[in-house]
């Protein structure tokens, strides 16, 4: 018999989806008429990412969480503007058609390879509305946080600014999004609370899909599709109780998010792209702490990108101006939030109490201590051999084939890799202890970007040039979504 507590939590995370994704869409038909159908794909994501923002404005405001406030302006956004949204609504259902089409003609192989990664997400779905909530950080940071700031109706530590339990330090925009669900539902539902995953997981393995499905045959876009929802790594987030709940994996989608707007706005020379990389990176800075690390690097090589733009044209290039207010909107929230830890005292500053004189000499031999603990967790797990095999594979057709496009999403997973293996350097924690705590963590950050990485070296087409410029386009048939 069908339970009916599960179908109306899936009911209403459908519904948060949707609301989700009209939000995200009246951004995307503001900035563009004409979107690529990865703006669309990630429309579900950039709204989540805005109703949250909304809650912390409220916050700041005094004004009251509930449904109408929260969906009242963004019903007159479409009243406004609904010649705009109608039209992109109709453009985006005329995608969905010829994706169905798409997978009507499926071959055996990719038809087995759809179906058996439909199952897993349903897996996926059933898991993160029904099982409990016991992973310690889930409980105690995340999903705790969430319901502070729903019974509040406000971001606001005060209350457990003397508990170092709770992280305080952590971004809020996860438990934010958490909150959003709650807001909706009206009342707080832990266990349903972490299902916000699912969005993600569905936004991810969307745009996975429609880049992927650019640069390489349909087959063998359905075998990395497959790969991308059914690997181990993956699973930890999304179907294992105790691990269900924390930051790591909507962070590891937000920094894919990014790169595929990245190398979009690399081939295409497409500044709505590049727009989104920024976005997408300044959220996962919002999501978790590693990603202010992130977005520094995606900062520098689009600054490196435009000062060789200047160098080879001698003239700045022109900028939209609502492309440039959307990005520095979307950089705001990062800077304060820095700005409140900081003056409420929430920032650890651990570094500061370092000894400098003593670190300085130690730094090769923990360097080697590094190695030999990550190798050591490597070969306890079968998953992360091949992680490092796939980047390794990527390294070596990039050397070969020199793909310049590849190279920027190269250079921010290895400057990404960098600052870990820089952070476990100058750890004041037991190098030991943080390493077995956090590199599975670390890892399932990186393996979408790695998978990624690996998929458009496969597929990029070489330089016929060092300077060649490749701008294929994103078609319908693209967005194949399993």
């Amino acid at each position: 018999m069908v339970n009916g507590h599960i179908v109306l939590s899936i009911l209403t995370l459908l519904a948060y989806i949707a609301i989700a994704y009209a939000v995200g869409r009246l951004l995307v038909a503001w900035l563009t008429r004409d979107p690529s159908p990865l703006l669309s794909i990630v429309a579900p994501l950039i709204g989540a990412s805005l109703l949250a923002l909304q809650l912390w404005l409220y916050g700041g405001l005094h004004m009251p969480w509930n449904r109408v406030t929260l969906l009242l302006p963004w019903v007159v956004l479409v009243v406004v503007s609904r010649r705009r949204f109608w039209a992109a609504l109709a453009g985006d259902w005329e995608l969905v058609k010829q994706v169905g089409h798409e997978l009507t003609t499926l071959e055996p192989l990719e038809l087995l390879l759809a179906v058996a990664g439909l199952v897993i997400a349903l897996t996926y779905l059933l898991n993160l509305v029904t099982q409990p909530l016991t992973g310690i950080d889930a409980v105690a940071v995340w999903m705790y946080k969430a319901k502070l700031y729903y019974a509040q109706n406000a971001v606001d530590l005060r209350p457990v600014a003397a508990d170092v339990r709770r992280n305080l330090d952590y971004p809020p925009l996860f438990s934010l999004m958490v909150s959003t669900l709650y807001v909706l539902m009206g009342r707080v539902d832990d266990i349903f609370g972490k299902s916000v995953n699912f969005l993600l997981f569905i936004v991810g393995t969307a745009s996975f899909i429609a880049l992927v499905r650019s640069v390489l045959s349909r087959l063998l876009t359905a075998l990395f599709a497959f790969l991308f929802v059914a690997m181990p790594i993956f699973g930890l987030a999304l179907l294992y109780s105790p691990y269900m709940g924390w930051a790591d994996y909507p962070f590891g989608i937000w920094m894919l998010v990014s790169l595929i707007f990245l190398f979009d706005g690399m081939r295409t020379d497409d500044s709505v792209s590049l727009l989104f990389a920024v976005i997408a990176a300044a959220m996962g800075a919002l999501t978790k702490n590693e990603g202010l690390t992130f977005l520094a690097i995606v900062l520098l090589l689009l600054g490196y990108r435009l000062a060789r733009k200047v160098a080879a044209t001698r003239a700045v290039p022109s900028v939209d101006p609502r492309l440039l207010v959307t990005g520095l909107l979307a950089l705001a929230p990062v800077l304060l939030w820095q700005r409140y830890i900081r003056v409420a005292g929430f920032d650890q500053a651990v570094l500061s109490h370092r000894h400098w004189g003593q670190l300085l000499p130690a730094l090769p031999g923990r360097a080697l201590q590094i190695l030999r603990g990550t190798r050591q967790l490597v070969s306890e797990r079968l998953d992360y051999p091949w992680i490092g095999a796939s980047f390794v594979l990527a390294s070596l057709l990039l050397l070969v084939r020199r793909l310049p496009v590849s190279a920027w999403v190269y250079a921010a997973v290895v400057a990404q890799v960098a600052a870990y293996f820089v952070a476990y350097l100058v750890t004041p924690y037991d190098l030991d202890w943080i390493i077995s705590t956090t590199f599975g963590r670390l890892l399932l950050q990186l393996a979408p970007s790695v998978l990624l990485l690996l998929a458009i070296t496969l597929g990029q087409a070489p330089a016929a040039g060092h300077d060649a410029t490749v701008k294929p386009t994103i078609n319908a048939e693209t967005a194949v979504i399993l």
